[in-house]
């Protein structure tokens, strides 16, 4: 049953199995509500000046993430994000980010604001998983021969999936051509503490790196760090964008939140993520007797996610939430699920128990299909117009939507990657896997969820709409 109240409701999760983030372990945290303080404390220190409790902080994630330096956030991989694209902003008028089409929405947001020119990759898709895969280095090297003079290229690895892009490869390639490498691993705070597991994205080249610890690093909802590796961007440059944007009032129990789940996972992090990748495998294995085609990853991978196709996802994820079972994500063809270091035992066995039973009652369950590509199948070129704050838009009816610029991002949600995008053109095949995700249960995120309307850079409708 739905309820309309946050409290109870939050109570309510604990006998749930979640497959789903935040992947948290034990250890020992403040009450979020009765030991919050402000920097009143003087002897506690500040985040904007690194001082004290929280200079030592930050120390102990730079380490512990094989980085340089670390800056921490209360709003997750989105504010690390605004910081380094500000880093990045702060290197001219003409500073410009090449983007593969997974990136997420918080980097296209932070760019617009920014200032900062966006260019994109062209996407190439895991068939029938509807998974974008990372770009490779040969198409990093194409495209900034296309793109001279780019500042900063950005990749997303691990992938919502869990696919690794060869961040060393891109790496070489950016950096030969005098730009800088930003990695969002806001998925991968949990690598390099388990041996089954790729290295954390700082040790690999890159030269920006973000990380969401409570995804998959065991911290609570709202932790996020940003890593600086190698000799290409001060220090300076970071704390400058970071004053600039950080709050003043941030949660210090959040932030000791941090710190716990870090010296935990240090210690033991091998322990929980040995139990999650079995919890996977276990998943893995019985999603495969079931008949079910499941997303084959490389040994270097993110092995605690677990994807399936051929099934109706929306469809199942509801069910199995009628079960107590959370799964992270589900599209029109697949569902993603999460293998969290608090998993209860016995949960992949009830898992499993009840999509054998959903398949007994659905002929459509473990029937091959070719999920619909959609947007993915025409995704955006190298080309994009620029879109800066104060362009003038409209709205415009749905079924004229075509061939239009976009001035607004339109995704399904989660995981916060757009179906489109603002400078992208918009094409009907997006527009129909919006609408068929929609009608199918997805949600929406944008202006008018209900897809009547789009926000639109005002007179750029082409006479051939593609």
């Amino acid at each position: 049953m739905t309820t309309t109240r946050l409290r109870p409701a939050l109570r309510s999760v604990r006998g749930d199995d979640r497959w789903c983030t935040p992947s948290l372990i034990d250890y020992d945290a403040p009450d979020a509500r009765l030991d919050d303080v402000s920097v009143s404390y003087a002897r506690f220190g500040s985040l904007l000046d690194h001082s004290h409790c929280f200079g030592a902080l930050e120390r102990l994630v730079a380490e512990a993430r094989q980085a340089d330096r670390a800056w921490l956030f209360v709003d997750g991989s989105t504010g690390a994000n605004r910081v380094a694209t500000r880093v990045v902003a702060a290197r001219g008028p003409d500073a410009s980010l090449l983007l593969a089409p997974n990136a997420h929405h918080s980097v296209i947001h932070a760019a617009i604001v920014c200032g900062v020119n966006v260019r994109y990759f062209p996407a190439a898709v895991m068939p029938g998983f509807d998974a974008i895969l990372p770009p490779t280095p040969e198409q990093v090297e194409a495209a900034l021969a296309v793109h001279p003079g780019t500042t900063a290229v950005v990749i997303t690895s691990p992938s919502y999936e869990g696919i690794i892009a060869n961040v060393p490869g891109i790496a070489d390639v950016v950096h030969r051509h005098d730009a800088l490498l930003m990695v969002d691993a806001a998925w991968g705070a949990h690598f390099g503490y388990h041996p089954q597991l790729p290295p954390p994205a700082a040790a690999t080249g890159a030269d920006l790196i973000v990380e969401s610890p409570h995804k998959c690093g065991g911290a609570p909802q709202g932790a996020g760090v940003l890593l600086l590796a190698g000799h290409r961007v001060d220090a300076a440059e970071v704390d400058a964008a970071y004053r600039e944007l950080m709050t003043t009032s941030p949660s210090f129990p959040l932030l000791a939140g941090i710190e716990g789940a870090v010296e935990a996972m240090a210690l033991r992090g091998r322990h929980y993520l040995g139990r999650a990748l079995a919890a996977a495998g276990e998943l893995r294995h019985g999603l495969t007797a079931l008949g079910l085609p499941v997303l084959t990853q490389p040994r270097l991978a993110d092995h605690t996610k677990v994807t399936f196709a051929a099934v109706t996802g929306f469809d199942i994820a509801a069910a199995l939430e009628k079960q107590n079972i959370i799964v992270e994500k589900a599209s029109a063809h697949t569902v993603l699920m999460l293998a969290t270091m608090q998993l209860r035992t016995g949960s992949p066995e009830r898992a499993l128990q009840a999509l054998s039973l959903l398949a007994d009652g659905s002929p459509d369950i473990g029937e091959t299909k070719e999920a619909p590509l959609g947007w993915l199948a025409s995704a955006p070129l190298l080309e994009a117009h620029a879109i800066r704050r104060g362009v003038p838009v409209q709205r415009v009816n749905v079924a004229r939507a075509a061939g239009y610029v976009a001035a607004e991002i339109i995704e399904l949600y989660p995981p916060g990657i757009p179906v489109i995008a603002p400078g992208w053109v918009i094409d009907g095949a997006s527009l129909d896997a919006l609408e068929q995700a929609r009608a199918a249960g997805g949600r929406i995120v944008a202006s008018d969820p209900s897809l009547a309307t789009i926000s639109v850079v005002a007179g750029t409708r082409s006479t051939s709409p593609s």
